[in-house]
């Protein structure tokens, strides 16, 4: 868990503001809201950022082989973002990444919800 905590501190050191960061693996309910998110506001904070972190979750699900990219576009997704923005952020770029015509997005309230659907 070390590893993943001092990952956020760097993401959030070196991003804009406006950046949405979207965790795409498999963590433990709570993560996406209770460690990744304080950690990145509070750098935010020493950077004098008075925003807000664009933080989401959606896991990912793949197949290895030759049909790799296939399994990430074609399969049902589960998103959330921490706040409005960062959903909002999440839906639009999943939106341009999988098919969603034919694989429908699921949105949910929080990331620990996304999370626990894993």
């Amino acid at each position: 868990m070390k590893a993943l905590e001092e990952s956020f501190e760097i993401i959030a050191a070196h991003i804009s503001p406006n950046t949405l960061v979207l965790i795409e693996t498999t963590v433990a309910p709570g993560t996406t809201e209770q460690i990744a998110y304080p950690i990145m506001r509070k750098v935010f904070r020493k950077r004098r950022i008075n925003t807000d972190p664009l933080l989401a979750h959606s896991f990912e699900r793949v197949m290895p082989g030759k049909n790799y990219i296939a399994s990430i576009r074609d399969f049902w997704r589960v998103c959330s973002g921490v706040n409005e923005e960062a959903r909002s952020r999440v839906i639009q770029f999943l939106r341009e990444v999988i098919n969603t015509e034919k694989y429908p997005l699921t949105v949910l309230d929080r990331p620990i919800e996304s999370e626990t659907a894993k």
